[in-house]
């Protein structure tokens, strides 16, 4: 439990302590590579621990065209090389927390109070994702990279980051519907556009069998995997934060800068009676609503008046998300692989698992 908060706490007095749109480049860069260590470098820590060993051991030495059916393309590729130098899992691991960090720290950078995005994002999305699944964490990196320079980027790009994000987990392809949403135009029009991006999301999905497998991982009872007990928890993370953007109507253009943001805080709040339904697939869907609330509770501050009303606000908001994590691996059923945390570096040569 210690090593969470040696992490979590100096990032929360870091955003208790901040001022808008201010970073302090050395202690905002010192944070990056911690955290890229923290979570890139881990030992047997996470819930697909075993599942990436038993991954990386089918791509390492097998035919390229085989090594690319195990996984998606990007990813199997990591694998793949990381195995081959005798790197392991933990090349692969660092890879994607690098790519995942990338992403998160550009995107907070573009909010009103970076260190509270980046403390709202740690509990969850740093720690349970980006510890356990690698694919959708690289793929989560990817897009919030995009996000932070969506206004900037053109369809073509956005599309073009979308498809890199969906090399490393193909449900990213979801994100299509998000920008054919986004697209300046008629609403018939849009509505037009959404339904093709999603049908040729659809299609890639189908034709590389990722439908049928996230069908029955996500959405049908064949293998009783679809419950998520957590899954309405997960999505109240990015809801609660949209409800108060729709409840605070005259402050909204401080809380979301831009139609995306709030295209994803309405799918937010859809994803919550849908968590009582297909749980698992909820629960996976909402991990790439993230800025809503990273930028809402950074963005909260902007409308709360007088300096002791901001103090107490972040105060809060700095000894909540420590709570969170906490709960989280004291409660949780998934806690259990996340404690003890240990780390590569602090590891005799002997545990390391290196061999293919």
């Amino acid at each position: 439990m210690l090593p969470y908060l040696f992490v979590c706490i100096p990032i929360a007095f870091m955003a208790m302590a901040s001022q808008q749109h201010r970073l302090h480049i050395v202690m905002w860069t010192g944070a990056f590579f911690i955290l890229v260590g923290f979570v890139g470098l881990r030992h047997h820590v996470g819930m697909d621990w075993n599942n990436y060993l038993l991954m990386i051991q089918k791509v390492t030495w097998t035919p390229l065209n085989e090594a690319l059916g195990a996984a998606e393309p990007a990813y199997a590729l990591i694998l793949r090389q990381s195995g081959q130098m005798g790197y392991g899992v933990y090349g692969a691991n660092l890879v994607v927390a690098v790519i995942l960090m990338l992403g998160l720290f550009r995107y907070a950078r573009t909010t009103p109070y970076p260190w509270l995005a980046l403390l709202t994002a740690l509990p969850f999305l740093v720690v349970v994702i980006g510890m356990s699944a690698n694919r959708q964490a690289a793929a989560i990196g990817i897009l919030l990279w995009a996000v932070a320079r969506w206004d900037k980027y053109s369809l073509i790009t956005r599309a073009a980051f979308v498809g890199l994000a969906a090399l490393f987990h193909f449900s990213a392809l979801l994100f299509l519907l998000v920008v054919a949403a986004d697209i300046q135009m008629q609403r018939t029009m849009k509505f037009a556009m959404v339904f093709i991006f999603g049908s040729v999301g659809l299609y890639v999905l189908d034709a590389t069998g990722r439908l049928d497998y996230y069908d029955t991982l996500y959405v049908s009872n064949q293998l009783g995997l679809t419950s998520s007990s957590g899954a309405l928890f997960h999505t109240l993370l990015n809801a609660g934060p949209a409800m108060i953007y729709f409840l605070m109507k005259p402050y909204r253009d401080k809380l979301l800068p831009n139609e995306l943001h709030r295209n994803m805080a309405v799918l937010a709040i859809c994803l919550v009676p849908l968590s009582f339904v297909v749980s698992a697939a909820a629960g996976r869907i909402t991990l790439y609503l993230f800025p809503v609330s990273m930028y809402v509770f950074s963005a909260l501050p902007r409308v709360l008046r007088g300096a002791g009303t901001m103090a107490v606000y972040k105060f809060l908001c700095g000894s909540l998300f420590v709570l969170l994590l906490v709960f989280w691996l004291v409660a949780s059923n998934s806690g259990i692989a996340y404690v003890p945390y240990r780390n590569l570096l602090n590891t005799f040569p002997s545990e390391r698992e290196l061999c293919c």
